[in-house]
């Protein structure tokens, strides 16, 4: 009875161990392109990798070559990022990224989540898809929007960092998020616009139309005290008084 035990408990370690083989066959090259990434990205050959889900987040890919590479679902926020021309993005986390000389073309990027990702110097044709929200952000960033008819354009979240947008119509606009710092916004319109968490640092709001914006969901004296300029031109909300919350006019006393 113990004999036939033992036979019994031998064959089923047997089989456990053969189907431990077979699952490692299967999972090890799977595995080997994701632990490259994470690990060993320096010059890396990845074209065509699959990455999906990956959980690459802060991962240094400036080096690497990921033309092809399927990163559907993966994070890569904070990541450094090099050659993913043709890369199947789509649903991918690119938040607080620099695309700046990243090659994107050929690749989908539909579903992706850029927030706060700078575009500026991202390489994009004519078979890169993107979603028309981060698009029209590339357009900008790359090209500015000096009096372009934005109305009720959404930018949220969009990083327009320098972009020189004078004389553009945003009224309407969705800027929830939008960091502008540093913009250009001299004689920008941008009344009735969305500005909860918009970020104007150091932007210059000469002649610029805010009436009807709500400008107390912005973080005024965190905005407004590094040097945003403005003139007797600029139109304010009724009752804002732009000075007590650190804004610097231009207008000779």
């Amino acid at each position: 009875m113990a004999k036939r035990r033992n036979r019994v408990a031998w064959g089923l370690a047997v089989m456990l161990a053969a189907v431990m083989a077979a699952a490692a066959v299967i999972l090890v090259p799977r595995l080997r392109p994701y632990w490259v990434a994470k690990y060993r990205a320096q010059g890396a050959d990845l074209r065509g990798a699959l990455l999906v889900q990956a959980p690459l987040d802060g991962a240094d890919l400036s080096s690497a070559n990921l033309s092809g590479a399927i990163l559907r679902g993966a994070n890569l926020h904070r990541a450094m990022l090099g050659v993913l021309r043709g890369a199947d993005l789509r649903g991918a986390t690119l938040t607080n990224t620099t695309l700046q000389g990243v090659d994107l073309r050929g690749a989908d990027l539909r579903g992706t989540d850029l927030r706060f990702t700078n575009l500026r110097g991202t390489l994009i044709d004519e078979t890169t898809h993107f979603d028309p929200r981060w698009r029209l952000a590339w357009e900008l960033a790359n090209h500015g929007g000096r009096r372009r008819d934005l109305r009720r354009v959404d930018l949220h979240a969009a990083n327009l960092w320098g972009v020189d947008l004078q004389g553009a119509d945003l009224r309407g606009a969705n800027l929830r998020d939008t960091c502008m710092l540093q913009a250009n916004l001299r004689r920008v319109k941008l009344r009735g616009a969305k500005v909860q968490g918009w970020d104007p640092r150091g932007a210059d709001l000469c002649g610029a139309d805010l009436m009807d914006t709500e400008l107390g969901t912005i973080g005024l004296n965190r905005v407004f005290r590094t040097v945003t300029r403005y003139d007797s031109r600029t139109r304010w909300p009724p009752g804002f008084d732009a000075q007590k919350h650190g804004a610097v006019t231009v207008d000779q006393p």
